[in-house]
């Protein structure tokens, strides 16, 4: 593994209170008037041979096209070959760097000098990451569950997503570093107070981390469908959070302590650009009631309508393949829902015989994403978040089937 290394840094994202806050949808901008704790950009950079490939980590709501064409740019002029940027989807990050029509009320009011210096934050951070690299004496990559860490929001019978997964690498004259991946959406914050600047559970993991030696970065696993321990829970914020971050961190740990060996003879970057046009969102009228039939209608056009306001009508969305060894990071652009992402998972197994690691909000987005046949709706349908996932689907029901298939497609070549 010599001429394997990895380099690492975090930066402080450029805010200044009060700010706009992205995440829920509101009749004026949702400012933030205390910073609860730091919203950081991360950045893993890892070399293999002549070719550098960049993770990036921030903590805000989403990554658009726009933000990762950006970044992008800037990196390829920089040397480098590949780019996996991601948002933990925080609902207490930094807004207003998204510039579109409508998109105030859920995001805030775009502000260039904001987009312009959340750009140049992401990119320094990188080039930090690169001038840390080190040789890599061991990469591992473990995994473990955590019961009932998570609940699926759409279907009160179905399974969340217990998993949580490590990929740590053991360098020569640094700190280890640790990529750490859960699922759930990062509410807990926004949910109790929503006037609070937060990285949410992710942030809070980061800190544990430290605690241990360890230098982190947080990805996002699924997300559509799958809420983290009940936000709507009566508990107050700290409980709540400490809560969440207590029964995940203990999960991690496992996965660190039984994290084997991975043999990594070539890292390899892959990306297929998709594109997506916007159409009338899955509406859930095949078997439903006719009053759920009805509020499906008028939540789907609502969503269209909206989407028209905030995103092109066609969006460009790739799917983004990094395989370090037998480790697969698939990188889908969306709130991916969880059967979507469990049957990436098998499928990369079953075909390849290789462990991976599924993220949301990688590269782009292209609104809430679910396999075909689940937007359909059935009796265990949780009415509230079915239909409103169903009326984010504002690509239409083949987006995650050809994710999915894209992702199996790059890494047969």
């Amino acid at each position: 593994m010599s001429e394997f290394s990895a380099g690492y840094s975090r930066n402080p994202l450029p805010v200044n209170l009060p700010m706009p806050l992205a995440g829920h949808v509101t009749r004026k901008e949702r400012m933030a008037t205390f910073m609860r704790d730091p919203l950081e950009a991360t950045a893993v950079v890892l070399e293999s041979g002549a070719k550098l490939y960049a993770i990036v980590a921030v903590d805000m709501l989403v990554v658009t096209e726009g933000l990762f064409a950006e970044v992008e740019g800037r990196l390829k002029e920089a040397g480098f070959d590949g780019l996996y940027l991601t948002a933990s989807h925080t609902h207490s990050g930094i807004g207003a760097y998204y510039d579109a029509k409508g998109i105030g009320y859920f995001m805030g009011k775009f502000r260039k000098e904001w987009k312009d210096n959340l750009v140049d934050t992401l990119e320094a951070t990188a080039l930090e990451a690169r001038a840390d690299r080190k040789p890599v004496q061991d990469f591992r990559f473990g995994s473990a569950t955590v019961p009932g860490i998570t609940m699926n929001r759409r279907d009160v019978r179905a399974v969340g997503d217990d998993r949580v997964v490590t990929l740590e690498f053991i360098r020569e004259g640094g700190d280890p570093l640790v990529i750490f991946s859960t699922s759930g959406h990062p509410v807990v914050v926004s949910c109790n107070r929503p006037e609070v600047a937060s990285a949410d559970y992710p942030g809070e993991l980061r800190k544990k981390f430290e605690a241990t030696g360890r230098r982190p970065l947080f990805l996002p696993g699924a997300l559509g469908g799958v809420n983290i321990l009940f936000p709507e829970m009566e508990l107050d914020l700290d409980t709540h959070l400490d809560m969440v971050t207590r029964q995940l961190f203990d999960g991690l740990k496992k996965a660190l302590e039984g994290g084997k060996t991975v043999a990594v003879p070539e890292i390899a970057y892959d990306m297929d650009r998709l594109s997506f046009d916007i159409c009338f969102p899955p509406t859930a009228v095949k078997n439903a009631p006719a009053s759920v039939a009805l509020k499906g209608l008028v939540a789907s056009t609502v969503g269209y309508f909206y989407s028209r306001k905030v995103s092109p009508p066609t969006v460009m969305a790739p799917a983004t393949v990094l395989r370090i060894g037998s480790v697969v990071l698939a990188g889908m652009p969306a709130d991916f829902g969880l059967m979507a992402t469990l049957d990436l998972r098998d499928r990369i197994q079953g075909a390849y015989g290789l462990q991976s690691v599924v993220t949301s909000h990688t590269n782009g987005f292209a609104g809430y994403v679910h396999l075909p046949e689940e937007y359909d709706w059935h009796k265990s349908a949780r009415k509230e978040f079915f239909l409103y996932e169903n009326a984010m689907g504002w690509y239409g029901r083949d987006v995650g089937k050809r994710l999915n298939d894209s992702v199996m497609k790059l890494l047969e070549g």
